[in-house]
């Protein structure tokens, strides 16, 4: 899941859809997953939360489920040295379901980045 686009932009779209076009952030969010950087992992799913918030009704609630559960699998992963492993193999179980539950949410997001914001999200 990537979220990140060829633009076509038009000057009709929501406002949303610049947005969306400009926030790069989940290349520098692996990046930060990967060196173990929490503190720029927060800031950047800080801003995919902003933009899941700030997105148009009809792919709100969907961004707002992929930014919860992109927050879940960034805390457990940095959670990894730290936490208790019986715990922490239960949080990544529960992760794996909700995450396999997030297919419709994902389609519907692309979906609309294409059509209303001609943006193409990478699978």
């Amino acid at each position: 899941m990537a979220l990140i686009g060829l633009s076509a932009c038009g000057e009709d779209q929501d406002p949303w859809c610049d947005q969306l076009e400009e926030w790069s952030g989940l290349d520098t969010l692996s990046q930060a997953i990967e060196s173990g950087d929490a503190t720029t992992a927060a800031e950047e799913l800080d801003g995919f939360q902003e933009l899941a918030e700030s997105a148009p009704d009809e792919v709100r609630n969907d961004m707002e489920a992929v930014a919860d559960a992109l927050r879940s699998a960034v805390d457990i992963t940095l959670d990894s040295d730290s936490a208790d492993p019986d715990d922490l193999e239960l949080r990544r179980e529960e992760l794996n379901e909700r995450l396999g539950r997030l297919a419709a949410e994902l389609q519907s997001i692309s979906s609309f980045a294409e059509t209303e914001c001609g943006v193409r999200l990478n699978p």
